[in-house]
């Protein structure tokens, strides 16, 4: 089992029976790479569906689109990912970046979880000097994300963006 990295300024409770792993700069090589692919390609294309099995080809690309890309997972006793999301510092400005990549597993959802992630996202994006997030997320996600500081668009309503202090 790949040791975890666990951030310093972690002040989110992590829940019972999950460690936090941070990946600080994802490649093909990243402790659990190939979960996290898979949690966003099933998110993305087929619904969350688990019973999809994601391809060679298909992890190499997305490897090549995540590279670079700073991830948050939270992983179970199993030592299978639970919940992932992700930093993506903007390449116009150093003081901006957004999240991506937010996923949690169908089994493991209103836990809490995705909580628990993108907020230690945040305080990786604050601890790195950005000063502002920003993330594309579906309308339904409005709620969750406000929660957690983010305002939406009033042109968009699936784009919300938050300040950091």
């Amino acid at each position: 089992m790949p040791t975890p990295i666990v951030s310093e300024s972690s002040q989110s409770p992590t829940p019972e029976g999950y460690h936090l792993e941070i990946i600080p700069d994802f490649t093909s090589a990243s402790p659990h790479a190939r979960e996290v692919i898979a949690l966003n390609v099933r998110a993305i294309n087929y619904d969350g569906d688990d019973r999809y099995e994601i391809s060679d080809e298909e992890i190499a690309d997305e490897t090549e689109h995540m590279s670079g890309v700073a991830f948050v997972a939270l992983v179970g006793k199993d030592n299978k990912v639970a919940a992932v999301a992700g930093l993506e510092k903007s390449p116009d400005s150093k003081e901006q970046g957004s999240v991506v990549g937010v996923v949690t597993s169908p089994e493991h959802r209103r836990e809490g979880l995705g909580r628990v992630v993108v907020s230690e996202v945040i305080k990786l994006a604050a601890s790195k000097g950005i000063k502002g997030l920003s993330l594309t997320s579906t309308h339904d996600a409005e709620e969750f994300y406000t929660k957690l500081g983010f305002i939406p668009s009033k042109q968009t309503p699936w784009e919300f963006t938050k300040t950091l202090e």
